[in-house]
């Protein structure tokens, strides 16, 4: 959940405001839970324009999406190199928070 006043919250929000000013920004895995809250904060900090890129959908995110016409969606799995190999532009920020959970299991040799 998305509460402006939880430390973790302030504490990545903190982080976020620290690289601005920007003119646009990535964010990956920004809709469980949060409904693209950390997106809609690029903007607010001042992007002109913001891409999410997750492999979920949900209508509070649609809602807000449709509301931020400076926020653009790619519905893929980043963790494809594939899929972001097609991703061509560039951002001046990327924020990649908790998608280590969307990872594959690290495999070690030799086990």
């Amino acid at each position: 959940m998305f509460d402006e006043t939880h430390p973790l919250v302030q504490f990545k929000l903190d982080i976020l405001r620290r690289a601005f000013p920007a003119q646009d920004a990535i964010v990956f895995g920004d809709i469980y839970g949060v409904e693209g809250a950390y997106t809609a904060k690029c903007i607010e900090y001042g992007c002109s324009r913001a891409l999410l890129i997750d492999s979920h959908e949900t209508a509070p995110w649609l809602r807000r999406r449709l509301d931020q016409p400076a926020i653009d969606f790619y519905k893929g799995d980043f963790a494809d190199p594939f899929f972001m190999a097609s991703v061509r532009e560039t951002y001046e920020i990327g924020v990649a928070y908790d998608v280590l959970l969307h990872q594959a299991p690290l495999e070690l040799p030799g086990r």
